[in-house]
């Protein structure tokens, strides 16, 4: 039973890091120069970047669990 789901969720969180990663190195840049403090500029870059990533991961959950049953 464990075994049947280790595989997604590895999955899983391998594409919620990379994107979490991805749109954070992409907001980095965007929001380098938003406010004059470069620990609040990346501070935002990361919570955007996992939002993004969090809610992106849902969607793929949701569909893989709820609309399969449909």
């Amino acid at each position: 039973m464990i075994a049947c789901s280790t595989g997604p969720t590895i999955v899983g969180y391998g594409l919620e890091g990379a994107l979490k990663f991805g749109f954070y190195e992409s907001c980095k840049v965007i929001l380098l120069h938003a406010t004059p403090y470069v620990f609040i500029n990346l501070l935002m870059a990361s919570v955007i970047a996992g939002a993004i990533a969090s809610v992106v991961l849902v969607r793929i959950v949701y569909r893989m669990q709820v609309e399969d049953k449909l």
